[in-house]
């Protein structure tokens, strides 16, 4: 219901689960509770906004939570850096077609080389906020800026391509009142061992949550 990802190290930075779940609960219990205002720390950090949408027919509580005006900054950016100010051609999916890694790369695609940090950066924290379907392709970009070539150029591009189509896209959270005083946590880990086959690097992490019965 209320989802956050979290490293190794920020966890021991905030003092371990106990204070992050604390922190949690906290949002959690503002976020859905029937007094709660719209009123969210995390827009003006990275531009997180969170819409109520209507209850389910058993009373269910959910929220929209996006990063549209963020998103579409990054797009316009982009465009204004790389493409003249004209519009992206918007694509269906983030990541390269398995067909196009290793061939040459289209004469439409910038090098991005030089702007490939400034974009990238900004695409983590989508991927942090409310965008985990970036998240391969951009961990993928933002591994290889000291080895950077042309297919990274077109990987980057079509990562653009794909957000200027999906600027509204976000998580929707789910809270239940009868889950209100009963909401546990929990954290996963995963260690894949070489999800990048290219530099044989660890991609996964640590994702931290709150649930209940209901939520």
């Amino acid at each position: 219901l209320s989802s956050r990802f979290f490293t190794v190290e920020a966890l021991a930075i905030a003092g371990g689960t106990g204070r992050v779940a604390a922190g949690m609960e906290v949002s959690y219990r503002v976020t859905f509770r029937p007094e709660s205002k719209d009123d969210y720390e995390c827009e003006e950090f990275i531009g997180i906004q969170a819409q109520a949408l209507e209850p389910m027919k058993d009373g269910c509580r959910r929220i929209i939570m996006h990063q549209t005006t963020y998103a579409q900054h990054l797009v316009d950016d982009f465009e204004k850096d790389h493409y003249g100010g004209k519009e992206l051609r918007h694509v269906s999916t983030p990541s390269l077609a398995r067909d196009e890694v290793g061939r040459s790369v289209p004469a439409y695609v910038p090098d991005l080389k030089a702007t490939a940090q400034k974009h990238g950066g900004g695409l983590l924290w989508l991927c942090r906020g409310t965008r985990p379907d970036l998240c391969a392709a951009v961990t993928k970009i933002t591994r290889r800026y000291t080895v950077w070539d042309r297919e990274c150029d077109h990987l980057l591009y079509r990562i653009f391509q794909y957000l200027k189509g999906t600027v509204n896209l976000g998580i929707v959270l789910y809270g239940h009142p009868d889950d209100w005083d009963n909401i546990q946590f929990a954290v996963e880990c995963d260690a894949d061992h070489g999800g990048d086959p290219a530099e044989t690097k660890s991609t996964s992490g640590v994702f931290a949550y709150l649930y209940g019965e209901k939520s």
